[in-house]
């Protein structure tokens, strides 16, 4: 029955060539010790260098001593493996052996897909931790848009409440009232005409041109605008609604207060009529033809 050849490992060569190479320093150091034992004996007259010798003797014995110390530590280091070895040699132990570091693979790949399996759910995590704070965002920008919807939907109603009251009045139509004459220039209310059929001198002046008479609104008359509604009013009060309409002339450079000045007219029930003035010209020129108007 042939027997099963016990192969070294290769740990056991690098602890071999070791003990060799401590073997070898100690004879190279035992050789140097007798060569320096000879010159000792020949150079006696120097007391200096035997001086010299002796603390280098001194410190190779030490040396030695180190080196014989590892040289113990090594072997038994050797005699423990080598019962490890013969331990491991049975079938059994090494069977046992291989279970053991199969077990050991398997904790591994274990540990590895649970590491995986923690590294997929952080991302996870992360992942619907950034949902989430774009779901906030989402929901933050739906709370503004709302907010500005219903403010939106106030301001409608609030439109809506203006244009309702011209329904006081029916749409253009023709009239057969008298009409006074009101200018909006330069963001100023200005009256040309009394009620007893005089030019306002306050708010305008008339002049003559190529024989003709034409009015014209003082830079510092009229009601400068905006102003409160009971002021506007007031410019409107001489005025009645079943007798008198309301005929304006607005300029572009005014078109912003008309919406206030509408408002007074229609808050005291008269019927107006809008007439645009040319860019840049504020003139009324005065006739004695009937002219027809619409009214709203």
């Amino acid at each position: 029955m042939s027997r099963r050849k016990i192969e070294i490992p290769d740990s056991l060569e690098l602890l071999l060539d070791t003990i060799c190479n401590t073997f070898g320093a100690v004879i190279f150091i035992s050789m140097l010790l007798s060569i320096l034992a000879e010159e000792k004996a020949a150079e006696s007259e120097a007391p200096d260098n035997a001086s010299q010798i002796d603390q280098m003797v001194t410190r190779l014995e030490q040396d030695v001593v180190k080196a014989r110390a590892q040289h113990r530590q090594i072997k038994a280091q050797l005699d423990q493996q080598s019962d490890l070895l013969n331990r491991f040699s049975n079938p059994d132990a090494l069977q046992m052996a291989h279970q053991i570091a199969q077990a050991s693979e398997t904790r591994i790949r274990v540990m590895t897909s649970r590491t995986d399996q923690l590294e997929t759910l952080k991302d996870q995590e992360a992942e619907s931790l950034r949902k989430e704070v774009i779901l906030s965002e989402q929901h933050d920008l739906h709370d503004r848009m709302q907010r500005q919807v219903e403010a939106m939907a106030r301001q409608l109603e609030v439109a809506t409440a203006k244009v309702g009251r011209k329904a006081k009045i029916s749409r253009i139509r023709p009239t057969s009232k008298l009409g006074f004459a009101y200018m909006l220039h330069n963001n100023r209310f200005y009256r040309t005409m009394t009620t007893v059929g005089e030019i306002d001198s306050a708010d305008c002046s008339e002049h003559e041109e190529a024989g003709m008479k034409t009015i014209v609104p003082r830079p510092t008359g009229g009601l400068a605008l905006p102003a409160d509604m009971n002021r506007i009013q007031a410019r409107l009060e001489s005025l009645n609604n079943e007798r008198h309409f309301v005929r304006l002339f607005v300029s572009p450079n005014s078109f912003g207060e008309f919406i206030a000045v509408k408002d007074a007219m229609v808050e005291q029930g008269l019927e107006y009529e809008v007439i645009i003035l040319n860019d840049g010209e504020a003139k009324l020129y005065l006739s004695s033809e009937p002219i027809e108007s619409f009214v709203q």
